[in-house]
């Protein structure tokens, strides 16, 4: 791709006479290799930032953000950052890297107070890269950030970038014919500059993708980022298959008859079309399989546009049907139904329903690639609307899936990642009481991860709850808490009833095989263990418990009382200390628990000395829009 690097180390000259004394000293040394540091894996910085303020150019943004998720994903969750939040919200403490896109020619230098915020980030040996741009080392008026390096009293001025000026002066460069990558020291951090800009998806402006990746991919190294294993190509989503538990052979009917679907064996080769507000669906017979299951998706959506990724395919499987194994190579829905019937009985769920209901998990919709579980229920309102619930969504790999706040959650293969459609009155489930839900979903994943089936008690005990919607676990031997998983909870009221699709970050995620450096139930074993959990029967173990607990709690019209005292046995907040940023001056708060009628955080301030027989006052806070930072010990706004 290119030759080899050039290391350039220039100093600044000794005496005032010397013939550079208002720049550099080149003392350029040409090696034929260039081996930037050993990466390390920062557990607690999963995040990728890259500034989106108006003054960046739009395509810049947009095709960094693509090319960093493309490479990054799933080490890291790249998401972009506005230049309010910069200075307002607590991210650094999460930020592996951030990014500056190119600036557009006529555009405003990053505001003072958001340039300071990224000072103090480098200087605490945050990492930075600035796209499209120079560095000069000094003070200059159209610079669009001035940084300074306290150990060398150093100033440097990041410039935009002409077109016919590729040359950068800094004090260490490594080049290629293409353009410069210079990086400067900061404190205890470093800004890396690159001469050229991500203007294009597939970065024809540096020669071809394939050179563009090599170039980011080394400067992501050199900054400390442990990559993932390059990958060929941008995924695409694969066809999906709607089935039922063997021991249940009306299911589907069910389903199709309740989407007004006629007979599919009539539909013909290109299957029943089912047109909704998000998506266009086609319905297959199990008889075309070979020819929807066995075509490549590429072929399928050769763009890499998830916009064109239209219409979605599903193979229907009726009358205790499945799918051959072939088609769902990563995911054994036989072996499935195997352990969720074991599991409704070790949990003693019904065995037979009333009005053609059946119990959770029982009606699959599965895909080995969907571009996210949660949005192709949530957002096709004919889905919402009519299919009979329970309904489980589940896949394999996600492409597009969201979380809480708009946040962004890595989504690779070994987490189990769901959506789980559920439908209730308002007469059994008051509205005021649906913000229970996402407790009673985390509680269900908590336990069910003690199942025998699972990890057994033992270590499924080092799975606990984080306020308000994420699993964490403990891990073995440093006793680190990592987020493994999360739930997301997503509500529509109508015609006197509430349809709830009930996931996480992306759907219903729980990282149960993954490698390090995600943390998984797996690693929460001892070495050697005989046996590691399996996705089916940690999904078998989450769906038997999350139904026992849901008939209780619809019975008791949303009353989590029977759950409250388990609930705040596995969380990890009982007593704990913490400092309230949402409120101005901070507050040091303890925690008490939550409030039995809506849901809240429940705290209380901490006195100072004797504080006689006054009243107690507490601080109640709601779940959406405010977050636990363990690391920090804050509660915080919601990023």
């Amino acid at each position: 791709m290119f030759d080899r690097f050039l290391i350039r180390k220039l100093t600044r000259p000794t005496s005032s006479n010397s013939p550079q004394s208002s720049g550099w000293l080149d003392t350029q040394e040409p090696v034929h290799s260039f081996k930037p540091p050993k990466a390390r894996f920062h557990p607690s910085k999963m995040n990728v930032l890259v500034y989106s303020g108006p003054s960046t150019s739009p395509t810049s943004l947009s095709h960094t953000l693509s090319t960093l998720r493309a490479n990054l994903l799933p080490n890291y969750a790249v998401q972009p950052i506005a230049p309010q939040s910069i200075v307002t919200h607590p991210w650094a403490a999460t930020c592996a890297l951030l990014v500056v896109p190119s600036f557009l020619a006529s555009a405003s230098p990053i505001a003072p107070n958001a340039s300071a915020a990224v000072q103090r980030y480098a200087e605490q040996g945050g990492k930075v890269l600035v796209l499209g741009a120079r560095v000069s080392p000094s003070t200059e008026p159209d610079a669009i950030m001035t940084l300074h390096d306290p150990a060398s009293t150093s100033y440097y001025s990041i410039l935009r970038l002409h077109n016919d000026d590729l040359s950068v002066t800094t004090t260490t460069l490594v080049s290629h014919e293409d353009g410069t990558v210079a990086s400067v020291p900061i404190g205890r951090g470093v800004v890396q500059v690159w001469g050229a800009n991500l203007e294009y998806p597939t970065g024809e402006g540096m020669g071809g993708e394939g050179k563009v990746v090599q170039i980011l991919r080394e400067s992501l190294s050199n900054l400390g980022l442990v990559l993932p294993a390059q990958h060929s190509g941008i995924a695409r989503p694969t066809a999906q298959v709607l089935t039922g538990a063997p021991w249940r052979p009306a299911v589907v009917d069910c389903v199709l008859k309740a989407l007004d679907v006629a007979d599919l064996s009539t539909a013909g080769e290109n299957g029943y079309e089912l047109k909704d507000s998000n998506d266009t669906f086609l319905l297959h017979p199990a008889s075309a399989a070979a020819g929807v299951l066995g075509k490549d998706p590429s072929e399928r959506y050769p763009s890499d546009n998830p916009d064109t990724w239209n219409p979605k395919h599903i193979v229907v499987y009726g009358s205790g049907e499945l799918p051959q194994r072939e088609y769902t190579p990563r995911f054994d829905i036989q072996a499935y139904y195997t352990a969720l019937a074991d599991a409704r009985k070790e949990r003693g769920c019904p065995e037979s329903y009333t009005d053609e209901r059946w119990g959770f998990g029982e009606a699959l919709l599965y895909g080995d690639v969907v571009t996210s579980t949660q949005t192709m229920l949530d957002k096709n309102t004919r889905l919402l609307t009519s299919l009979p619930s329970p309904l489980l969504s589940l896949a394999t790999s996600q492409l597009t899936g969201r979380g809480r706040g708009g946040n962004v959650w890595l989504s690779p293969p070994g987490c189990l990642q769901f959506s789980l459609l559920l439908r209730a009155p308002l007469s059994a489930l008051p509205a005021q009481k649906v913000v229970f839900v996402q407790y009673l979903a985390a509680l269900a994943l908590a336990e069910a991860c003690r199942d025998a089936s699972v990890l057994g008690d033992a270590a499924g005990a080092r799975v606990r709850i984080k306020w308000p919607n994420d699993i964490y676990a403990e891990l073995t031997g440093t006793g680190e808490r990592r987020k493994i998983g999360g739930i997301l909870v997503n509500t529509s009221f109508g015609a006197g009833r509430v349809e709830l699709v009930v996931g996480s970050c992306a759907g219903c995620g729980l990282n149960v095989l993954n490698p390090p450096p995600i943390a998984s139930l797996a690693q929460l074993l001892p070495p050697g263990s005989e046996q590691l959990p399996t996705m089916e029967r940690t999904l078998a173990a989450v769906m038997a418990r999350f139904e026992r607990m849901w008939a209780e709690f619809v019975a008791a019209r949303g009353s989590f009382e029977p759950f409250m005292d388990l609930y705040l046995d596995r969380w990890l907040h009982s007593d704990q200390l913490v400092t309230l940023t949402t409120v101005s001056p901070a507050r040091k708060v303890r925690v008490v628990g939550i409030t039995p009628d809506h849901g809240l955080l429940r705290t209380l301030p901490e006195r100072d000395g004797w504080a006689g027989a006054q009243a107690i006052e507490y601080i109640d806070l709601q779940p959406d829009g405010n977050s636990f930072d363990l690391m920090a010990g804050l509660i915080k706004t919601k990023t």
